[in-house]
């Protein structure tokens, strides 16, 4: 009684799986026991380099000149399933594509493969962004520096190889885990603050202490870090995380202390001998004098430093003079006497003679970089 509405349903319902059939991304294939395709979308057709109207009834098992993709066709018609995952170069010279392929066997009532469908992914944009993401990370990880991607729930994302080492973790297995319970409570609080500000759209560099747990694998319990914090912006324009650069200056701030430390006990050193003692650039700056050179001139140290010597301690009406002399000595035109007197002016605008020993300091080529020297009042 129903037979015009059941027909006209069954026709709907081809014409609906048609449409889908024909625009849904995904190639689908379907070909016999011997290899030839029976039917497909325009999707597989393009990706293969023919017209849907090439590729129905060509054989597949004959022309296929791939062969890892001839194998899973083979498998799929032997076992019931294949696969596919390889870049395909189509007939016509189109550009190589990326294929993710999966096979699977119709069987009839009896068990029997009668048929094979293929469905056929092109990924060949996810392939080629997630091998432009192993060469950054790669690239990251032959970097000495740490590098820490964390969201704001101060949680990792993603760590580089040197950050999991120096917190003695396998690769990867500090992402998705609390900074806190990766550096402890002591660390966290203070860096929990830089992350904050980050969080809030700064991006800046500072430089601290960082508390390392005592090992046989490390040197110093406190590493010196140099560490730079930029927000991370998503593609809506929202700041969800944080990337973090740290550089390990241990070596160097030891050994600029150590340079500190030496500095300090040769001003002493200097500060304690009973005549001046003067060091000046290439530029007549003063850079070093000590204790006995400030009496005698009746400056303090802050007021010498970093001013030129001649401008403010050699009379007048000689600086022109030695202003000369010295320019030709830098430029190695005429030698430095090791020994000679002249005239100083104090402070006060006294004048006291002073006789010099001098040594010129040099660099790797010969080039005065500096110019030592010990003075005595010999005016009286």
């Amino acid at each position: 009684m129903n037979t015009g509405i059941d027909k006209h349903k069954a026709l709907t319902d081809k014409h609906k799986y048609q449409s889908i059939f024909e625009s849904i991304p995904i190639g689908i294939l379907y070909f016999d026991t011997k290899g030839v395709i029976t039917d497909n979308n325009d999707y597989a057709s393009h990706i293969f380099g023919r017209t849907k109207e090439e590729f129905l009834g060509l054989n597949l098992l004959t022309q296929l000149k791939d062969q890892k993709l001839l194998q899973a066709m083979r498998d799929v018609l032997a076992s019931g399933e294949g696969s596919y995952c390889d870049y395909y170069q189509p007939l016509n010279g189109h550009l190589a594509s990326y294929l993710q392929i999966t096979l699977q066997a119709i069987y009839n009532e009896a068990g029997i493969i009668t048929a094979a469908v293929g469905l056929i992914k092109n990924i060949t944009k996810e392939k080629e962004a997630e091998k432009s993401l192993n060469h950054y990370k790669q690239m990251l990880d032959a970097t000495t520096d740490m590098m820490a991607f964390i969201n704001n729930q101060y949680r990792y994302i993603a760590t580089n190889k040197a950050y999991s080492n120096f917190h003695q973790r396998a690769g990867g297995s500090i992402s998705g885990k609390k900074v806190l319970d990766i550096i402890g409570e002591e660390n966290f609080s203070p860096i929990k603050i830089l992350i904050d500000r980050a969080l809030g759209g700064e991006g800046f560099t500072v430089k601290g202490t960082y508390q390392h747990p005592s090992t046989e694998d490390t040197i110093y319990d406190v590493i010196y870090e140099e560490a730079s914090f930029a927000p991370y912006i998503s593609d809506d324009g929202e700041i969800t995380g944080v990337v973090i650069a740290i550089r390990d200056i241990t070596d160097q701030e030891i050994i600029k202390k150590k340079a500190h430390r030496e500095a300090k006990r040769t001003q002493y050193y200097l500060d304690i001998v009973p005549v001046m003692i003067l060091a000046l650039d290439n530029g007549a700056n003063i850079i070093r004098i000590n204790q006995k050179g400030c009496e005698v001139l009746g400056y303090t140290k802050k007021e010498l430093l970093g001013k030129n010597w001649i401008d403010t301690c050699i009379p007048e009406k000689i600086q022109d003079e030695i202003h000369l002399v010295f320019s030709k000595v830098i430029e190695k035109d005429i030698d430095y006497p090791q020994a000679h007197t002249n005239s100083i002016i104090t402070k006060s605008g006294e004048e006291r003679t002073i006789t010099w020993k001098n040594i010129l300091i040099k660099d790797d080529d010969d080039n005065i970089i500096e110019i030592l020297s010990s003075g005595e009042d010999i005016t009286k």
